[in-house]
């Protein structure tokens, strides 16, 4: 089965200085009741954050910088993924945002093509406060049909981004996954060193 795109994006942003207005109230909700969480961690544990109980930990890369969870009862996946920067990445910076909107539209839309989808719904992006982008798009790879959701969000030096790719399910299904996803990246928080809070992926 071939797999659903997951854009790999390497950005480095110089910011002169932290802003000071507030970042914008979070706009995203969850439609219904969240499931039950538990904590994981990513790079060397510095960023912590909850993940739905019944998500199997299936794959957590070498540099610690990605992690892949796969959904119970069929192929769908989700995935958080950091990108270290070298200065503080503020979440409501609009020339930031817009920079960054516009690598992932391109980027998003040139791998399709690579990959010979069948694009269902071209990748669009939605308006949500609490993200720094918020992409939507839909299509076909194989006999997979793919509903999938990227969103971004600066949490202190780094960029982060999760990839929520609902395969060959339900549009109640597909929005439900992409509302836990987005509560996962919404939980991130930053701390100190601390590799023992990352969960690890259950050897068979």
């Amino acid at each position: 089965m071939r797999r659903p795109i997951l854009l790999t994006l390497i950005l480095c942003f110089s910011i002169a200085a932290a802003p000071t207005t507030r970042p914008s109230r979070p706009t995203t909700r969850p439609t219904a009741k969240p499931p039950a969480r538990v904590r994981d961690a990513i790079n060397k544990g510095t960023l912590r954050f909850l993940v739905p109980a019944d998500w199997e930990l299936v794959e957590r890369g070498a540099d610690d910088l990605s992690v892949k969870y796969k959904l119970p009862g069929g192929d769908s996946e989700v995935s958080i993924n950091v990108k270290p920067q070298q200065s503080f990445v503020p979440n409501n910076h609009p020339g930031l945002r817009k920079q960054l909107a516009d690598f992932v539209l391109r980027g998003s839309a040139d791998e399709l093509k690579q990959r010979n989808a069948e694009v269902l719904d071209a990748p669009k992006l939605i308006n949500d406060a609490a993200f720094m982008v918020k992409m939507h798009e839909r299509f076909r790879d194989g006999h997979d049909e793919v509903d999938a959701v990227r969103l971004y969000r600066g949490v202190s030096w780094n960029i982060v981004d999760v990839m929520s790719s609902a395969i060959k399910a339900e549009p109640d299904q597909a929005k439900a996954q992409h509302d836990a996803a987005a509560l996962m990246l919404l939980s991130v928080t930053s701390g100190p060193e601390d590799p023992k809070l990352a969960r690890q992926v259950k050897k068979e």
